[in-house]
């Protein structure tokens, strides 16, 4: 089986400033292919199925594409059509779970196959999406959903895959997303209270903060309806994760670094301080990966330039993935997707995968994480 360094697929590269080499899907079968969202895996643990997005401009329609290392093949499947919200793959079979709508699809990653409708929810008004980034309970039975009806009501709750019934956890007075059940208890998510736009006026609304000062962006939703909120350490919070444990949570505040809440002990320490954008660490926690904005003057927009690094919290060393991608769009266009990096760790945490404008796009980058430990010893 052929793997990122020995396909014919890929190109070997090396970042021009810190030398560390990653490899580059310059196979195309469409014009953008980019990596999923940070907290959703997209390689199969035995490195066969490599996921992706694909788009032939900004603002089509958004499909999913496929690399087979055992056949060392590319391709894209016409019948997974979605909207950006990530996917989740079964590291173990290489079946990807997708939305379209209100409605949730399975399909085998055998490029003749078909997608399979697993269910379709429903509510009082128009469902507008059913999840951020779909993920799944231990028992791989149920997928969380956080369901966004109407203008602003939102709830959380979880799919049973088998039956497609869906049961609601708790219906939040306020728009949250980017759910996420807990790896170990799946009684619990993780949610955010995000910004929103007013459909009917038109007028935004940004994440407001309570009567003590603190930004309420960090929930835990429970099964049983009970809602906790976290306030950050540094009085902002952005791009929450769990824990491979379920016992930590981790967010990023662009300012003053990567942080983390113990939910066992109640510590809640800044584990690596850095500008950065979104993160992501290994199941062991002793190695953090992170992209961020490479102009920290400028107002955020989608598609400026970025940066993405490892961090080796053991020896407290940090180097650069990729020192400097160009940017994609400009403050008065943005870029229509989410071009960031997003890096994460892939392949059973061999590698550690990112999206790339460096060859003028979007485009996927692989680099090896054994390399990345070796230069920050």
């Amino acid at each position: 089986m052929k793997t990122p360094m020995t396909s014919s697929l890929f190109e070997k590269c090396v970042d021009p400033i810190s030398g560390v080499t990653h490899y580059l899907l310059t196979k195309k079968v469409w014009k953008y292919q980019q990596g999923f969202y940070f907290c959703n895996d997209s390689m199969t643990r035995d490195g066969r199925y490599l996921w992706f997005g694909v788009a032939i401009f900004p603002g089509a329609p958004y499909l999913l594409g496929v690399v087979d290392f055992w056949k060392d093949d590319i391709y894209y499947m016409e019948d997974t059509l979605s909207g950006y919200a990530s996917p989740y793959v079964d590291v173990d079979t290489g079946e990807v779970y997708f939305t379209l709508g209100n409605r949730i699809f399975r399909r085998s990653p055998e490029k003749n196959a078909e997608a399979e409708l697993i269910a379709a929810i429903r509510g009082k008004g128009v469902i507008r999406s059913v999840c951020t980034h779909l993920t799944r309970s231990q028992d791989k039975k149920e997928l969380l959903l956080d369901v966004l009806e109407g203008n602003d009501t939102s709830y959380f709750g979880t799919l049973n895959i088998e039956t497609g019934v869906f049961t609601k956890w708790a219906e939040n007075p306020f728009p949250t997303n980017h759910g996420q059940i807990n790896p170990v208890n799946s009684d619990m998510a993780l949610g955010a209270y995000d910004n929103y736009t007013d459909l009917l006026t038109g007028e935004s609304h940004a994440i407001p903060y309570d009567e003590n000062g603190n930004y309420l962006r960090l929930w835990t939703i429970e099964r049983n309806g009970k809602r906790t909120t976290y306030p950050p350490l540094e009085g902002f919070a952005t791009h929450e994760f769990w824990s491979a444990d379920g016992k930590k949570i981790y967010y990023c505040d662009p300012w003053h670094g990567i942080n983390r809440i113990d939910l066992t002990t109640g510590e809640h320490i800044a584990r690596h301080k850095a500008r950065a954008w979104h993160a992501f660490a290994s199941a062991d926690e002793k190695y953090l990966v992170y992209d961020y904005k490479r102009t920290s003057e400028e107002a955020f927009y989608r598609g400026g330039p970025a940066g993405v690094a490892f961090v080796n919290t053991e020896t407290g060393k940090e180097i650069a993935i990729a020192s400097a991608l160009p940017p994609t769009g400009t403050p008065e266009k943005p870029f229509n997707y989410h071009p960031d990096p997003h890096p994460r760790f892939i392949g059973d945490e061999k590698y550690v995968l990112y999206t790339t404008s460096e060859a003028g796009g979007l485009d996927i980058a692989i680099a090896l994480t054994s390399e990345l430990i070796e230069k920050t010893k």
